[in-house]
């Protein structure tokens, strides 16, 4: 789910997508993960997603539910 700029309150224009149409529409974007939650089957990532040619950053959670494993792999 994209949120507001800055982690702003109030109202705001968000869209839902899927993970693999999310990927392809922001492949050389930005997604700076602050917060993560597992449970059963279930992961939530909270960052912000850093936007090109601009300093904007908007709040945002990517929601996913798998089964099997999950490889968390990072570059360092």
């Amino acid at each position: 789910m994209l949120q507001s700029k800055w982690g702003n309150y109030g109202k705001f224009n968000g869209e839902k997508l899927e993970l693999e149409r999310f990927i392809k529409r922001y492949k050389n974007y930005s997604f700076e993960i602050v917060d993560e939650l597992y449970g059963y089957n279930q992961v939530l990532y909270s960052g912000y997603l850093s936007i090109l040619e601009t300093e904007d950053l908007v709040q945002m959670d990517i929601s996913i539910y798998f089964t099997g494993k999950i490889i968390y792999d990072t570059k360092e």
